[in-house]
């Protein structure tokens, strides 16, 4: 049972504050004192589990890793105990009789938790990955044993380190396994929408952007484009709540421009690239370095030059402008030579489209190669012509649509 002394709730309570204050030195020599000898054996178990985890938190905080590890383990160990209190508690009584009556020990599970995540910190900041993936697997049997006890918000940011780490040492597939799961529950406590916390669904959608990154890395560009769009869809409605929540949206708009930059869907590209370009302008002013890069690749999308090298790379992903599906050896346009297509079908489906910006005489119909380029309509600049004889023969057809068209 515990027992707290008012002295040391008093100097657990001024740690706690410089903690909060960055004074982690200043904590860490108030709170080391009451591990001697003789203070110990004053401690309850709750202000034991305070102290250590206190000082493990400060060490860590100060980039002092090594210091830092003896006492998350010993934060591991004193939670183990009250984790096994509860265990007993909950084998006489139903849980909700435990959080009336023992509210303390009802937290011990959570505890215990926030004890293992910072080991596994520790352990990562040390390079000691084996254990990070043992003490992952007793994480992930805690969270299933006491899944009703354990806030959402708990767990997730377990999965979101553990595929942060995946990703850092190059494991895509293992990094979206662990960042699916944490999207798992990240989306059950998101559901219902009412009353959602910003702060999740910036977590929601930076998740979909890792898992994106994963899929580019593995030229699954399906499933890349396919996280980009939930990412985009979930921040779209929020950006004007929370300038966190913006700028993940305009990363996110930024990233997926890039994906169509590198499809070659230039086109598809250069909105995606403005939009963001034009939130982090707001956000961070002309200067900023990301400002700089994003209106570099606006200008690549706007003038990507010839494509000779894209026909004869046959290993190289694009994207069909048709049903947008990505793989490898697809037919291009061979009149222009900026289109892509999955088979005939999709070019005949596209044509009535893509004709208006391809080397297609809108008189004559004939195509000429990408390297001769044809003469636009002054008016609409939508609708190409391979000689002024022909503009002017198709002027009485075309007259009625190319007020249309330059809207």
């Amino acid at each position: 049972m515990d027992n707290p002394s008012k002295e040391i709730e008093d100097i657990i309570t001024k740690a706690n504050q410089n903690e909060a204050e960055m004074k982690y030195d200043e904590a860490i020599s108030l709170l080391k004192p009451l591990l001697g000898r003789k203070k110990i054996k004053q401690l309850s178990l709750t202000q034991h589990i305070q102290v250590v985890g206190f000082l493990a938190v400060c060490y860590r905080k100060l980039a002092k890793y090594k210091e830092a590890l003896p006492y998350a383990k010993q934060y591991v160990d004193v939670t183990q105990k009250g984790l096994d209190i509860y265990l007993e508690l909950e084998k006489k009584k139903p849980i909700d009789v435990i959080f009336v009556e023992n509210q303390r020990e009802y937290k011990y599970p959570t505890l215990h938790l926030m004890a293992l995540r910072e080991l596994i910190g520790i352990f990562i900041f040390l390079g000691a990955f084996d254990l990070v993936y043992h003490t992952f697997e007793i994480v992930e049997i805690l969270m299933t044993n006491c899944k009703i006890l354990i806030e959402p918000e708990l767990c997730w940011p377990v999965y979101l380190t553990l595929g942060n780490l995946e990703l850092s040492r190059g494991k895509y597939n293992q990094a979206l396994i662990a960042f699916n799961k944490g999207k798992v529950i990240m989306i059950e406590a998101l559901s219902p929408l009412d009353g959602i916390r910003l702060n999740n669904i910036e977590d929601l959608a930076e998740t979909y952007n890792k898992m994106a990154t994963c899929h580019k890395l593995l030229y699954q560009w399906n499933d890349a484009i396919t996280c980009y769009k939930e990412g985009i869809k979930l921040t779209k409605n929020f950006v004007e709540d929370n300038e966190k929540i913006r700028s993940t949206y305009a990363g996110l708009l930024f990233n997926f421009g890039c994906v169509y930059g590198i499809l070659k869907q230039h086109k598809k590209a250069i909105p995606l690239l403005e939009e963001s370009h034009t939130i982090f302008q707001k956000l961070y002013g002309d200067d900023h370095i990301t400002v700089i890069s994003i209106g570099k690749a606006i200008l690549e999308a706007r003038t990507p030059g010839t494509l000779t090298k894209d026909i004869t790379d046959k290993h190289s992903y694009r994207m069909c402008n048709t049903c947008e599906k990505v793989k490898e050896d697809m037919d291009f346009c061979p009149a222009c030579n900026c289109a892509w297509y999955c088979d005939d079908k999709c070019q005949l489906e596209d044509w009535d489209v893509h004709k208006l910006g391809c080397n297609w005489c809108a008189n004559c119909e004939i195509t000429k190669p990408y390297t001769e380029k044809m003469s636009h309509c002054s008016g609409c600049k939508k609708v190409n012509y391979c000689s002024r004889e022909c503009q002017k023969a198709d002027w009485k057809d075309h007259k009625p649509v190319c007020a249309i068209l330059n809207k």
